[in-house]
């Protein structure tokens, strides 16, 4: 709108003045437009640009974070285990010969993290257990174990002392 207004001034004024003034007066505009038009196409080409460097970037991050899927997945394959991952929390699971260990981490609905920490290992008939568990409050590492004598079938757990170490 604007545009046409001074469109409009500058030619009464080019009117007024007569035939030399409005050959001056649209050479101005025809300048004006002309500026803008460059300034415009300008503006394309660097937004283009821009868009085309972000997609690069975003590919090539999600590209190396598959790699790194694929690797952890290709050494749990290893490890005869299983992997899996939702959310915020991923399980491992491994299983060889009498021993079985399972690892959860993650962070909880509060944005905290967590880490739990499961092995099961059977020597001679009795299952020796042992979980750690991260404690966030105390940023400690808490362990818990127990012994179980797997020949009796009325055999209780028999628990060692319960540890903390710290983490840091």
């Amino acid at each position: 709108m604007r545009a046409v207004l001074l469109l409009f001034c500058g030619l009464l004024l080019a009117a007024y003045q007569g035939p030399t003034a409005l050959a001056q007066h649209q050479n101005w505009f025809g300048d004006l437009f002309g500026n803008i038009n460059r300034w415009t196409e300008g503006i394309q080409s660097n937004v283009h640009r821009m868009t085309q460097q972000i997609q690069h970037n975003v590919n090539e991050q999600v590209s190396r974070a598959n790699q790194q899927v694929a690797e952890a997945l290709k050494n749990v394959d290893k490890l005869n285990g299983t992997y899996v991952s939702a959310g915020d929390s991923s399980v491992i699971v491994t299983n060889s010969g009498g021993s079985s260990r399972k690892v959860q981490s993650g962070t909880d609905v509060n944005g905290n993290p967590y880490y739990v920490e499961s092995e099961n290992l059977v020597v001679g008939g009795i299952l020796y257990h042992t979980d750690r568990v991260y404690n966030y409050t105390t940023k400690k590492l808490e362990e818990h174990r127990y012994t179980l004598n797997l020949s009796d079938p009325n055999a209780k757990p028999v628990y060692s002392d319960v540890t903390a170490n710290p983490l840091l």
